[in-house]
């Protein structure tokens, strides 16, 4: 995981952006919009550091890998942090990350195989959040979590609406 790196916007666009997802996580840690590369030094310090457990390959050749680490400025939490190593690469991505809460059951893990019970529809867990103490899932139905249509191919449940069918 030495080459690991972060596309872009993803700190400013995603992790730090209010309203996002995992804003708050971040906030309450310490980050902010105004020093977004402490967190990309943190997360690539803490891929490079800690263990990676690979995931299943998928179908398009990429590996997956998820890497758990404290992050945080003021206060330490754990958090999950997803990287992929596209096919045809070597270098491992920034997917996502989000926080790991003390004590409370992991119910679906990132690049897990779900079924939606209301629909039927299977797909990929990209994102987990909790809105409103209530587990919400990002599934992308295609599974690759990343790509310029991305916002119209995935949907957010509740993770009560979720069965799992299988891990990557």
């Amino acid at each position: 995981m030495e080459k690991a790196y972060i596309v872009g916007n993803k700190i400013t666009g995603y992790l730090l952006r209010p309203g996002t997802a995992h804003y708050q996580e971040f906030v309450d840690v310490g980050y902010s919009i105004n020093d977004p590369e402490q967190l990309k030094t943190h997360l690539l310090t803490g891929v490079k550091t800690h263990n990676a457990i690979e995931r299943k390959p998928s179908e398009n050749g990429s590996r997956k890998f998820q890497v758990d680490m404290e992050l945080g400025v003021t206060k330490k939490k754990l958090f999950r942090t997803g990287w992929q190593i596209d096919a045809g690469t070597t270098e491992p991505r920034f997917i996502t990350a989000y926080r790991i809460k003390e004590g409370g059951m992991k119910m679906f893990e990132l690049a897990e195989l779900v079924r939606i019970k209301t629909t039927g529809d299977i797909g990929t867990v990209c994102d987990i959040s909790t809105r409103d103490g209530i587990t919400i899932v990002t599934v992308d139905r295609t599974g690759y979590c990343e790509s310029e249509d991305y916002e119209e191919r995935v949907i957010s449940v509740n993770a009560s609406d979720l069965e799992l069918v299988g891990g990557i």
